[in-house]
């Protein structure tokens, strides 16, 4: 369990927070690319770690993201014209650029002096595998982009999705960072688990519950193991997660990664990234991702909230939770939302879970390293000015995840700084990128 004051510490991102100051160095999602789907498009309002923002796309096709406020009285800039490379207030007419220079004040004299004083906040941005990013941060510690091996490959190569998390982001750090997959995602029928998991891991995933978890930390995060009988009684099957801050998940099931984005200290967008390295996706399996699989896209039209969401209880259905699945709720990142909103602390008031009464068990070690290593990194840098994990390393993000069966004898740590480090992980052979071939 961890203090309050800690537990206060790992959650709240706000501005004037010890790790919203931290997080404010690291570059983060703000809206789908497709948010935004042309020039002069209607703009979008967004609430990022408890501030408001609106992004546009300008005439010329850039993003931008800027203050939500126009500072002459206050107006929603999200109402705005967008019009002629600048986002235009409907109250008086103000504009600005991407910059956050004002360029025009119609309604006062050509030679107004007032305008050149006036800006907006603007933060940088980019766009990386169809998501608009920014960094919102002092401008003379603005870092590189992490080079994930998803925001390297053609846009054919992914399928992105976001969708709206009911708790505190932390809560979902959590979740991915212990390990629950046999119970919580189980099925009744085993040809299910096959279908759903993959004929080589179902029988290892579905035969052995009680895992034994280790964690390592790396020079990004942590990178958190579990232990499963094989098939063969020789030898081991193992699932290598890595976190990477400032919320990344990069699932041992190779080719996804998951995060999660505060909006607030209330709420956080989930966003889900899968990726083939050796061609583009098919229609069939962009398909079954946005239905079935790991993607949340049954969603409430016009919004990212899920039709299955804690106001219905995730749609549960206790027949299907007899006859079907362990938790009678539909598709992964679902159950994991049920069992992450509905911690100790919702019924405060606060979707921050009360990390005071817990009882931790010896298979929460990739949970507890994970909250230790935040803990260590936001006092740090809050005391010291130490540069938080991986702002100064962006390489180090082509870290991977792994499934992997290994004889009883072998180290796992081992064998993931022989195959799993960056500079082993992926590498072009061609002009392709080659990718590992394990379970």
């Amino acid at each position: 369990m961890l203090s309050a004051e800690d537990n206060e510490l790992i959650a709240r991102t706000g501005p004037e927070t010890m790790l919203g100051k931290m997080y404010r160095r690291y570059w983060h999602a703000v809206c789908l690319s497709s948010e935004l789907p042309e020039p002069d498009c209607a703009p979008v309002e967004v609430t990022l770690l408890g501030e408001e923002f609106v992004a546009f796309r300008n005439t010329d096709g850039q993003v931008g993201v800027l203050s939500a406020r126009c500072p002459h009285r206050g107006s929603a800039l999200c109402l705005g014209r967008n019009e002629e490379n600048g986002l235009r207030c409907i109250n008086h007419g103000w504009k600005f650029d991407l910059t956050g220079a004002c360029v025009d004040m119609p309604a006062e004299a050509p030679d107004s002096p007032l305008r050149r004083k006036v800006r907006v906040r603007a933060a940088p941005c980019v766009e990386k595998a169809g998501i608009v990013w920014a960094y919102l941060g002092p401008a003379e510690a603005k870092p590189e982009f992490p080079q994930f091996i998803w925001t390297m490959l053609p846009s054919e190569h992914l399928f992105v999705s976001k969708w709206l998390q009911e708790s505190n982001f932390f809560n979902a750090i959590d979740g991915a960072t212990d390990s629950h997959i046999a119970i919580l995602h189980s099925f009744a029928d085993p040809k299910v688990i096959a279908a759903a998991r993959g004929e080589k891991t179902a029988s290892m995933l579905a035969g052995d519950k009680r895992t034994s978890v280790f964690a390592k930390e790396t020079d990004v995060g942590v990178m958190v193991a579990s232990r499963r009988s094989a098939d063969d009684p020789a030898n081991w099957f193992w699932r290598i997660t890595q976190f990477y801050f400032p919320y990344f998940i990069q699932t041992a099931s190779e080719g996804h990664c998951n995060f999660w984005v505060p909006i607030d200290d209330e709420s956080c967008w989930s966003y889900t990234v899968s990726w083939r390295i050796d061609r583009p996706f098919t229609d069939e399996e962009k398909t079954q991702m946005g239905t079935t699989g790991i993607h949340v896209r049954n969603v409430i039209p016009g919004t990212f909230v899920p039709k299955a969401n804690r106001s219905n209880r995730w749609l549960q259905d206790r027949n299907k939770q007899k006859a079907f699945n362990y938790s009678g709720i539909d598709q992964i990142p679902l159950q994991d939302a049920a069992v992450q909103c509905t911690t100790r602390g919702a019924r405060d008031g606060t979707t921050i879970t009360d990390r005071t009464k817990e009882y931790l068990g010896p298979n929460d070690v990739g949970t507890i390293t994970t909250r230790q290593r935040f803990l260590r990194a936001m006092k740090a840098f809050a005391e010291n000015g130490t540069i938080p994990p991986g702002v100064e390393t962006p390489k180090r993000y082509l870290r991977r995840g792994a499934q992997i069966v290994l004889p009883r004898e072998a180290s796992w740590e081992d064998w993931a700084v022989e195959n799993l480090a960056p500079e082993k992980t992926n590498t072009r052979v061609g002009g392709e990128w080659k990718q590992h071939n394990l379970v």
